[in-house]
Formats: structure tokens, sequence, C-alpha cells
């Protein structure tokens, strides 16, 4: 289904198309907001994008304006600059309304029905419809005999843009328990989260000793581990290993609970 949008998009290229119909000073005023709604879009797009095929990123502008303008940094949800390019499109809808050949003296009438009908079939393909809801795993109920403190949740994306549905398990699993959760985070990460992220990954690429990771997590209240216990990630593997060699004992599996937990004595 298209969205509704497309009539104001239809409506701006015939602006465009007839701007000559405008006087100077709106052709330079609908100019200027075309090329900051095109800068706007752009750095919509956010910091990076992934190539496909591949696990590189390509730079985009708005991370090119991080790295030489630190103060950027502080501007976040990117989509928000496509504000600017809402506001260019509305002008010049606005304009192509104004230009219609309905609005002009001396039109045939199919002329100023055409625009009309056109306008009515986009609306009438633009209905919406609904959307499936994506299932999500019941984190189940809290087991008997939960430890207290915080649980590291294995694997994690190594960033925003590895997040899958897991973040969202992890938000359930945190209200079935009651227990703080490391994972959960989408979109906007937290420093002390996106820094925990880079390091476990580290941990896994072999480039940073997990013990040190984890004794310093265990200082700072986490009291346990958990994973998904049908989950097929080879990193746990990894990280079964890294918890035994850290002092952490396999609990015991629950029926029904799903998830395979290590705590530290």
């Amino acid at each position: 289904m298209l969205h509704p949008g497309w009539i104001a998009l239809a409506l701006a290229a015939w602006g465009w198309r007839c701007r000559r119909d405008l006087t100077p000073s709106q052709r330079r005023l609908g100019t200027g907001l075309l090329w900051a709604g095109a800068c706007g879009l752009l750095l919509a797009f956010g910091d990076s994008v992934g190539l496909p095929g591949t696990d590189r990123r390509l730079p985009l502008p708005l991370g090119w304006l991080h790295a030489v303008f630190p103060p950027a940094r502080a501007f976040r949800a990117a989509w928000r600059f496509g504000q600017l390019a809402t506001i260019a499109a509305a002008w010049w809808a606005a304009a192509g309304w104004l230009l219609l050949p309905g609005h002009a003296g001396g039109a045939r009438r199919w002329r100023r029905l055409l625009p009309a009908a056109v306008v009515l079939a986009l609306l009438v393909e633009s209905w919406p419809a609904r959307v499936p809801a994506v299932a999500i795993p019941d984190a189940g109920r809290p087991p008997a005999g939960v430890r207290e403190g915080a649980v590291l949740t294995l694997p994690a994306p190594p960033d925003v843009h590895a997040e899958d549905a897991r973040e969202a398990a992890w938000l359930l699993r945190a209200l079935a328990t009651g227990r703080a959760v490391t994972g959960g985070a989408s979109g906007w990460v937290p420093p002390v989260a996106a820094a925990l992220r880079r390091d476990l990954a580290a941990c896994e690429r072999g480039e940073l000793d997990p013990g040190p990771l984890l004794a310093r997590l265990r200082a700072g209240g986490v009291t346990s581990a958990e994973m998904r216990a049908d989950d097929p990630d080879p990193r746990l593997a990894f990280w079964r290993e890294a918890l035994r060699a850290a002092g952490a004992v396999a609990r015991p599996p629950i029926a029904g609970d799903g998830f395979e937990a290590w705590d530290w004595p």
C-alpha cells in the first residue's frame, strides 16, 4: 500500500515543474528549502551504512560531522534531520497545489477534475493496512531461588547495527525475574552499555582477556550470566569456557525456564 505522503510528493513534483510561474522570491525560498531538505535527508541516514554481503560499514556525512565537530555527537536520533526534507516537500506541495490547472482561469472542466481524481486514487491506494506483529518468545516465570544481583546477558551485539530480537527478549526476562540485565538496550544505547558491548566483542575476537572483564563485572554487582538455552550462536561456546575459567558454576536447568544460567559462588 502506498503511503499518503505520495500525494504531497506528487504535488511537490508538479510545483517544481511549474516553478517558472512562481515569483523570483518564491523560487529563491523554495530552492533554499530544497537544498536544506537534501542535506537533512543525507544526515538522516545516520553515521554509517552496512555494505551488503560484508561486515564492513561505509561512513556517511553524519559520521564525518561527528569526527570533525565533536559537539555534533549530541545530535541523536539522526532521523530527525529528515524533518528538513519534510518541510521542503510541504512547501513545494503547497506551491504545486497553487499551480494546479484547476486554479488557472479558463481551464477546461476535465483539467480541473483530473488532479482531484489523481489525489482520490492515491488516497484509496494508500488506505491503512494491517501490519503483522512479530512474536517474541515469552521469557517465562522467575524460577525459584533466583539469586539477587544483575545478570550478564550473552551473547551481546557488538554495536547498535547488530541488534536483533534477543534484545527484546532480555527486556521480557528482566520483567519476569525482577533482575537488572546488561542487555535489552535498542536504538540509542547508554555509553556504559556501548562500552560493554565493545569489550565483549573484543573478547570474542581474542583482542581482550575475558577474565579481568568478568572480574570487573562481578565487582560492579553482576552475580550471574544467562543465555537462551535454544540459542545456536557459536559465540556461546567461547563464553561457557570463559565463565568456567572465571569461577562461575552452571546452574542446574529448570524445566520450562528456557535459559542457561551461570552463577558465581
